[in-house]
């Protein structure tokens, strides 16, 4: 899922700031051991920095040998480019490329439109082109194989269903202006203005619904859900909500980033650096019902990112891991001892590498590997795209297959059929590649 992120202001005047640092410190980088070789690991002083125990920094992995035995190549017949649809699901085989405007639906085992169908006569049109629209300024959901978009019709926002495994789509009910959701065991979770309430995928009725109590927030915001509760998090706080009826249960102020959660327990990232410092990562650990419980995990200083919706956290059985913009932290959920990290450049201070906020970095964490995607954010060159097989529990790096020179979208985490794709989209030409990958 990704998080919204809107202020451009912001990062105009972070970029001046980190530019201007740059120039400052331009003649102070020590260049010595930039030239590694591709399978070293650093060693970190873990009891004071409190990172991690090994580090590897991906652009001195050695590139793995394409082997197309291993990756299915499938030519696609619409080249979308990514750069145009940020938003990249798949389920049930198959891939749904959107933006706030609507979504492409694509079988990605033959890179064909996928067939939808409906009765809904707002959504006959478009639907027979496989596309499905969005109201402006709304983000879409996928859960499980069912994926969620924010229509418009008659001056009203309504959620609409499209289920990705038959094809079929559903109009279900009207809200008030954009919504952040989650789904669990057949309810969808809604928070939308000022109103918080819950819909029933089955009966198409409305269980509960609040008001007053939570605000949807205009940057990046997210709700969770846990085995008691659900859990709003954004940059001002956290607020929990009984699952049953809606009461505030507590809230908790604080810059959140991102929740994982564990049954009645979840783990809340939380930023404590100041405005326009470093981000100073810490993971605090809540009970469902009874809030704040403990700090277990202090990380070290990482440079404060660009986009902060980039920003997530996983729990993965005994792991969790911090995904930062341009890498990730691994730590051991029952000692909260670090593991391991990887990144794209230097992960402390990204200014101290040529490669400065050159690359995109993005990761997809399945049970035994993390599948990392990162791409050459300015003209991309042969090999300058990468997907890289970590293993989840030790960090060895696997494998770290090059792409050709085009504008990507990956990792995309098709867990219903056991496959992860890459999707390029090449310069010059007006062609687009799905590499899809068995999950090991």
């Amino acid at each position: 899922m990704f998080k919204r992120f809107y202020l451009p202001i912001l990062l105009l005047m972070m970029i001046l700031i980190v530019a201007g640092c740059n120039n400052t410190d331009e003649n102070e980088i020590d260049n010595e051991g930039n030239n590694d070789s591709s399978d070293e690991t650093k060693d970190d002083d873990t009891e004071e920095s409190g990172g991690p125990s090994h580090h590897i920094d991906l652009l001195t992995v050695e590139e793995t040998p394409f082997d197309e035995s291993l990756f299915e190549v499938v030519d696609f017949e619409s080249a979308l480019a990514p750069n145009d649809y940020y938003y990249s699901f798949a389920s049930s085989g198959a891939l749904v490329m959107g933006n706030e405007n609507h979504s492409v639906f694509f079988d990605y085992q033959t890179g064909d439109r996928l067939s939808l169908e409906t009765d809904v006569e707002w959504l006959e049109g478009r639907a027979e082109s496989s596309i499905v629209n969005s109201s402006s300024g709304t983000w879409p959901f996928l859960f499980d194989h069912y994926y969620y978009l924010q229509g418009y019709e008659d001056g009203t926002n309504k959620i609409v269903q499209v289920d990705l495994s038959t094809g079929e789509i559903e109009y279900l009910v009207d809200t008030d202006g954009a919504s952040d959701m989650v789904k669990k065991d057949g309810i969808l979770y809604f928070v939308n203005s000022d109103r918080l309430f819950a819909f029933d995928t089955n009966t198409k009725e409305t269980i509960w619904e609040t008001t007053g109590d939570v605000e949807l927030s205009m940057g990046y915001a997210e709700l969770h859900v846990t085995d008691h509760s659900l859990v709003y998090e954004d940059q001002y706080g956290l607020t929990a909500f009984d699952l049953n009826d809606g009461t505030k249960l507590f809230e908790e102020e604080g810059v959140f980033r991102d929740v994982a959660v564990a049954g009645s327990t979840f783990y809340a990232l939380v930023d404590e650096a100041d405005v326009f410092a470093d981000s100073l990562y810490k993971v605090v650990e809540f009970d469902d019902q009874e809030g704040r419980k403990e700090t277990i995990i202090e990380a070290p200083e990482v440079e404060q990112p660009y986009d902060i919706g980039e920003i997530k956290l996983d729990l993965v059985h005994d792991n969790l891991y911090i995904t930062v913009e341009n890498g990730i932290l691994t730590y051991d959920m029952n000692s909260h001892e670090p593991l391991w990290s990887v990144s794209v450049g230097d992960l402390m201070d990204r200014s101290e590498t040529g490669d400065d906020y050159n690359y995109w970095f993005s990761a997809g964490i399945t049970d035994n590997h993390i599948y990392a995607f990162t791409e050459k954010s300015n003209v991309a060159r042969e090999g300058d795209n990468f997907l890289t097989v970590i293993d989840s529990q030790t960090g060895e790096v696997k494998d770290q297959y090059a792409f050709g020179n085009g504008i990507g979208a990956g990792p995309i985490i098709d867990e219903a059929n056991g496959n992860v794709i890459v999707y390029l989209r090449y310069f010059n030409v007006e062609e687009a590649q799905g590499f899809v990958l068995p999950i090991e």
